[in-house]
């Protein structure tokens, strides 16, 4: 028993009758024959009639997943909790070397642009 096609289109349908007749045919046999029909066909469209004719079975889709990065408890860019008033201070200092270097590579830069 040969099954409807669904579709109206001519591409469709030609591939629907050439795949019933003989559901061994290449893709590449049904294109030269569309050619000379002047029909256009794609890959896809060769699937989808397989599909539909019961030729091939559909795979089982797989789930996309997604994993988070993990940051553990602390959020992206949130510093580490300081629980003493030595951790504080240490914690200052550091800030402070770090903002008086910047200075320093910004000031020999401004001597290099003005220099030339």
């Amino acid at each position: 028993m040969v099954k409807k096609a669904k579709s109206k289109s001519p591409a469709y349908r030609f591939l629907h009758t050439a795949l019933s007749k003989s559901p061994d045919a290449s893709y590449a046999d049904l294109a030269k024959r569309a050619k000379a029909n002047k029909i256009k066909l794609a890959p896809v469209l060769y699937g989808k009639v397989k599909l539909d004719l019961g030729l091939v079975k559909r795979k089982a889709k797989t789930p996309l997943t997604y994993t988070r990065p993990d940051f553990g408890k602390r959020g992206r860019g949130r510093p580490r909790k300081v629980a003493t008033m030595d951790g504080i201070a240490a914690q200052i200092n550091q800030l402070q070397q770090d903002r008086d270097g910047a200075i320093a590579k910004l000031e020999s830069i401004r001597a290099i642009l003005q220099a030339t």
